[in-house]
């Protein structure tokens, strides 16, 4: 849960400019020399937000009703997510901040538990993509257990 958090706070500052070009403007930048080769792929997977998201929530379901094999529920996630999420991350904080503000998505920097909770709300306010009750449930014990 902590990589997307970190990563897609970060992606914030250098590859906001992927998923805020349209299409023809982002066809543009990709003919420039100087242009990022996996940008397509960063914008594709980004777009998908909403799949990865329901995969997050479905993992954290099943990892909850069988706590003994949430490990290998959680490396599945790892490993399924594209760039180890960090393009669901991008699209979580940008909805944060969006919605909630930026003092908000700098809060959730260092609350990885925090974050998602915050991207729930926003996205509850946004309606986006939001994870389950079930999953929320579980990143509120986490956050209890872990602080």
């Amino acid at each position: 849960l902590a990589y997307p958090v970190e990563a897609g706070v970060a992606d914030q500052l250098d590859k906001r400019s992927f998923v805020d070009l349209s299409d023809a403007h982002f066809a543009a930048y990709m003919r420039r020399p100087d242009a990022v080769t996996y940008a397509a792929e960063y914008r594709a997977n980004y777009a998908r937000a909403a799949e990865w998201m329901a995969m997050v929530s479905r993992v954290l379901e099943r990892g909850a009703a069988s706590p003994d094999s949430a490990s290998v529920f959680a490396r599945r996630v790892r490993d399924s997510l594209p760039d180890s999420g960090r393009p669901l991350g991008a699209y979580m904080a940008r909805t944060i901040d969006r919605q909630l503000g930026r003092a908000a998505l700098i809060r959730g920097a260092g609350d990885t538990y925090g974050f998602w909770l915050d991207y729930d709300r926003a996205a509850g306010a946004a309606k986006t993509p939001r994870l389950s009750s079930a999953a929320r449930a579980v990143i509120q014990r986490l956050r209890t257990q872990y602080r």
